[in-house]
């Protein structure tokens, strides 16, 4: 089959049909542990008349794959994702395969000059942020202060980076107390 192909299955069974018109003698039937399988093996069917059936090429699939990366931090917290959509790597059918234009699994993404798994380039973009500690600050500041620019902290918003005791923070979670008139910030440590 080429592979690209695509398209519907049809499957009729062919017995008797009760009150019908035509008489057709055909016995009785049940169906039972009726399966349809999906392989991705490859077959091919060979065009001498001395070979009397398909060859069908099996390769070994694996239901899971783990990725692992690195790095010299002092915490050793394993992490985890459950890839939704993902890229082939020899696994076996999944509903979340990604797939190239012309049809065909995607195996690997080029990045930059390099080409990987994106499940892989996750892992070890995930190991490279966690390389060093990051801050977290909550501060509590009063909303008609003035943060120079004509600005003040109730201006704040997700798009902008803040910066206190020499640290660039990123605005993660925003409260403003209305009553106390108090904005409180959940400010994360970002890689610049």
């Amino acid at each position: 089959m080429p592979a690209n192909a695509y398209g519907y299955l049809f499957i009729d069974f062919m017995g008797t049909k009760a009150g019908s018109a035509v008489t057709i003698d055909f016995p009785d039937m049940e169906i039972g542990n009726f399966t349809i399988d999906f392989s991705r093996d490859q077959t091919t069917i060979s065009n001498s008349t001395t070979v009397i059936r398909p060859r069908t090429l099996t390769k070994q699939r694996q239901e899971t794959a783990e990725y692992k990366s690195s790095n010299t931090n002092q915490t050793e917290q394993e992490w985890s994702a459950d890839c939704i959509f993902a890229s082939d790597n020899n696994m076996v059918y999944g509903y979340g395969l990604l797939m190239n234009p012309d049809g065909s699994y995607m195996a690997s993404v080029p990045y930059g000059s390099n080409t990987e798994q994106p499940e892989q380039h996750l892992a070890n973009r995930v190991t490279a942020y966690w390389a060093q500690a990051k801050r977290m600050l909550s501060p509590d500041l009063i909303a008609n202060a003035s943060i120079g620019t004509g600005m003040t902290v109730m201006d704040i918003t997700p798009r902008h980076k803040v910066t206190m005791d020499d640290t660039t923070f990123h605005p993660i979670a925003i409260n403003h107390s209305w009553r106390d008139d108090v904005v409180s910030l959940t400010l994360l440590e970002m890689p610049s």
